[in-house]
């Protein structure tokens, strides 16, 4: 037992729920592109566990409460710059905030299907092997 901690010690993470997790800042922040992309990747149904070791995310519970911040306060939810024009009360989410979020989401859909296209076509090695 006390070898396993002195060996998280020296590789320098901690263990979350049986696994070795790498520690970084204590109070790491994370871009407002990085959120959306996890949000609407998680909405969209990928493991909230494997999202956060993919992003260096510390816990899947953060993933979570992105999602509901996202899904209650749109744009203004996940970024702190907006703050100024959060309205408290019922889901005031503006034409511009909706467009985006629909804009940005349609560019992954794009992304996807031409990695896709370039997989099928043999332009791309899948790297998976």
């Amino acid at each position: 037992m006390l070898i396993r901690f002195a060996v998280g010690l020296v590789v320098g993470g901690k263990r979350i729920h049986g696994k070795l997790w790498r520690m970084g800042r204590k109070n790491q922040r994370y871009s407002f592109e990085t959120k959306m992309e996890v949000v609407i990747r998680y909405l969209d149904g990928d493991d909230p566990d494997w999202l956060a070791q993919e992003y260096g995310i510390k816990s899947e519970k953060l993933i979570h409460k992105w999602a509901r911040k996202w899904q209650t306060g749109g744009d203004v939810g996940l970024d702190p710059r907006m703050r100024g024009s959060i309205n408290t009360g019922a889901n005031t989410e503006t034409e511009l905030e909706r467009l985006r979020r629909e804009n940005y989401y349609l560019r992954m859909e794009r992304d996807v299907l031409i990695t896709l296209k370039a997989l099928r076509e043999g332009k791309l090695d899948g790297g998976w092997d």
